[in-house]
């Protein structure tokens, strides 16, 4: 595309005198008549995106002359000042996340919700996973753990030797019992067993 101001988002028209204007305020043409063919460093494509700082920038900088007859000058600057005040907005809004972000963000918190967590809760969870990480531990770990903890009745292996969940060898004296498999770490529950 030839880079020029016939080609340039900058390049508006004017009815004023039927005539094409530079509005980019960093173009040394701003403000200046200009032709088709005309150009300079500040070219900026008119498939490009404007952004809210630009966008900002022009309605700005929008006059307000009332020569259209169709709104007084007070309802121009009002307008101008609230397209200013909701882009502002706009760009608030972005600094929190994408739209996808935010809307998985809510549907998360209406999960807690439902569930009852508190702000105190999440904290207690944080503060539980970080002590999880300086132990070396993962999740999967304390769920392991969780289960070796769990009582397993163990196999008789015959005479006084009983195998744990786990397969590991378990003796059992007439009064004196493991609570643990020595072996594993398996806890025992002799609870039934003879």
């Amino acid at each position: 595309m030839n880079q020029c101001c016939g080609t340039c988002k900058w390049h508006s028209f004017e009815n004023i005198s039927d005539g094409w204007v530079c509005v980019n305020n960093d173009s040394d043409y701003c403000s200046d008549w200009t032709e088709y063919e005309d150009s300079c460093e500040e070219w900026g494509g008119k498939g490009v995106a404007m952004t809210e700082n630009e966008t900002i920038e022009i309605i700005g900088n929008i006059p307000i002359d009332g020569k259209d007859k169709c709104y007084t000058i007070e309802q121009y600057q009002d307008a101008k000042t609230k397209a200013i005040e909701a882009l502002e907005e706009v760009k608030q809004y972005r600094s929190l996340g994408t739209p996808k972000e935010c809307q998985t963000a809510m549907e998360l918190y209406k999960e807690m919700h439902k569930r009852k967590f508190t702000l105190e809760a999440v904290e207690e969870y944080m503060k539980f996973e970080d002590e999880l990480v300086e132990r070396g531990l993962t999740f999967s770990d304390l769920i392991d753990l969780m289960e070796k903890n769990t009582p397993k009745k163990p196999k008789f292996n015959g005479k006084n030797w009983y195998r744990c969940h786990n397969g590991c060898e378990v003796h059992k004296k007439e009064f004196e019992m493991d609570r643990y498999c020595p072996k594993c770490g398996q806890k025992i529950g002799w609870e039934g067993v003879r």
